[in-house]
């Protein structure tokens, strides 16, 4: 007997990612197995707890003390060269993720100097841009390199927040996406 659990549950994870219908389409399960691609480039990984996801969801009601309380304990974070060469890898996973960040920001901008700043007008010739070119069919906008410093540093920021020294207070933070921004 032929084993299909893994099979299975790849499948489950295609219907779940395309909003949970039963029937997905051949384009559908593309984009899903793309962003599972990218999902899997960018791991990370916990001293204590392994694997994990960064919690997306925005709870405004928190208690402005302990925000105060929790920032004071994260202030000796410093960002080094060193850590931007650790990353260095992962750059086409983070410039393409930069490239989603500008285009899904410039669908809400008007003004035409903010746009300039989002997006870049013509491809660099960069190993940064590898994986956009490998799915651009001519329409894909690429990011300028402010956009693409920004995602790089949350990366960065993000990898140090879950080494053992932080760990443990970053896990009880509530909207730790505030925290990393």
């Amino acid at each position: 007997k032929i084993q299909t659990d893994k099979l299975e549950s790849r499948f489950g994870q295609y219907r779940s990612m395309s909003g949970d219908q039963y029937h997905i389409s051949i384009r559908q399960l593309y984009e899903t197995e793309n962003k599972l691609l990218i999902s899997r480039e960018l791991k990370l990984i916990s001293h204590t707890s392994g694997s994990f996801d960064i919690d997306l969801f925005d709870n405004s009601d928190q208690d402005e003390n302990s925000v105060e309380i929790i920032d004071d304990f994260f202030q000796d974070i410093e960002l080094s060269n060193s850590d931007i060469d650790k990353v260095a890898d992962s750059l086409p996973v983070i410039t393409y993720l930069a490239g989603y960040c500008s285009h899904s920001a410039n669908k809400n901008v008007k003004c035409y100097k903010c746009r300039k700043k989002l997006l870049s007008d013509k491809e660099m010739d960069v190993d940064n841009f590898k994986l956009i070119k490998s799915c651009d069919r001519g329409g894909l906008l690429y990011p300028s390199e402010f956009v693409t410093n920004i995602v790089l540093h949350i990366c960065i920021v993000t990898q140090k927040l879950i080494i053992e020294k932080y760990e443990i207070q970053y896990l009880k933070v509530q909207n730790q996406r505030n925290l990393v921004m």
